[in-house]
């Protein structure tokens, strides 16, 4: 199942999404200031990304597209999203 999670700083936003029609989508990535599916940040495995920007209109088309999907949106703060990044999703363990 996909879903879509959505967290604050301050005015940057943090997700993590999983959305394959996300990925070809040119205005979503103007609206994130990314450029290609290649610059966002990928879980290991790839099935995941974040994204940090400070656009209300990004928010606003994830929350839309999480709704027509009918995928679970969920919030995180910074604090939280920098727990996720340590977790085996997203970060290989380091061997002694």
């Amino acid at each position: 199942m996909a879903s879509i999670y959505y967290g604050t700083v301050g005015a940057i936003r943090f997700w993590e999404c999983v959305d394959e029609e996300l990925l070809n989508v040119d205005l979503f990535f103007s609206m994130i200031g990314e450029t290609s599916p290649e610059t966002l940040r990928y879980s290991l495995d790839r099935t995941l990304f974040i994204i940090k920007t400070n656009s209300e209109a990004a928010r606003n088309y994830l929350k839309t597209r999480a709704l027509e999907l009918d995928i679970p949106y969920v919030e995180y703060t910074y604090e939280e999203m920098l727990a996720e990044l340590q977790t085996p999703t997203w970060t290989e363990p380091i061997e002694d």
